[in-house]
């Protein structure tokens, strides 16, 4: 399948995107597709190719449209062979499409998930913020629930050592999101694949890196010049 086409009618120029299956090697090749020839008015997404979809992948590829689309208001955008596939089905049941403004599908944190998956979960910061403030307690407090239900996948447990490790970690992890990071909100979701004896976790946030986090500490911002 090719990765993308033009096609020239009475004027307008329409440019296809061909979306490939959401793995770590299909959403690194999507990001360098993500672009389009001067003069094209018209951008087409097509599915048809995304046969396989992973937690990373989708959070990744969707925030990537999101933006894309939101740095090209003046052009129009719209997606085909979405509705069918089991890729696509998982896809859009889990809040994928939804996520990056498609209307089709569920909206992320609709589905309940269970234990076997969390659907794509997107969390404002703010809402966190005003949560402490409302009803006190610190941050990590807070994220006890997102924290324990992201380790019950991964651990394939809700209870002892390896959950509770899992979830102090993961705790961690989303509670420098929020401290420091300086994001507006994050996303994260999760997978098992029992017959391969595979889970992934993904969390994703859009802050201003570690490399600049760190620069805030007095005895790092030297070394961190170059």
């Amino acid at each position: 399948m090719p990765r993308h086409s033009d096609v020239v009618y009475q004027g307008l120029v329409k440019h296809t995107i061909f979306v490939p299956s959401l793995t770590w090697e299909g959403t690194r090749q999507l990001l360098k597709d993500l672009h389009f020839p001067a003069g094209t008015t018209q951008v087409e997404f097509d599915f048809s190719g995304m046969t396989r979809v992973e937690p990373f992948g989708m959070l990744v590829a969707s925030r990537a449209i999101h933006m894309f689309r939101a740095d090209h208001r003046d052009i129009r955008f719209h997606a085909v062979n979405h509705e069918t596939g089991d890729g696509c089905s998982y896809a859009a049941h889990v809040g994928f499409f939804k996520t990056f403004g498609l209307q089709f599908g569920k909206d992320a944190g609709e589905a309940s998930g269970n234990a076997s998956y969390i659907p794509i979960t997107s969390c404002p910061v703010s809402e966190l913020h005003e949560d402490v403030e409302a009803y006190g307690g610190r941050i990590g407090d807070h994220l006890i629930t997102q924290s324990r239900n992201l380790a019950k996948v991964l651990a394939r447990s809700g209870t002892g050592t390896l959950h509770d490790v899992l979830a102090y970690s993961i705790r961690e992890i989303l509670r420098n999101i929020v401290e420091h990071s300086k994001a507006l909100s994050y996303e994260y979701c999760a997978q098992f694949w029992p017959s391969k004896h595979r889970v992934k976790v993904a969390i994703l946030d859009r802050g201003v890196g570690v490399r600049e986090t760190l620069r805030a500490h007095p005895k790092l911002r030297e070394k961190l010049k170059y």
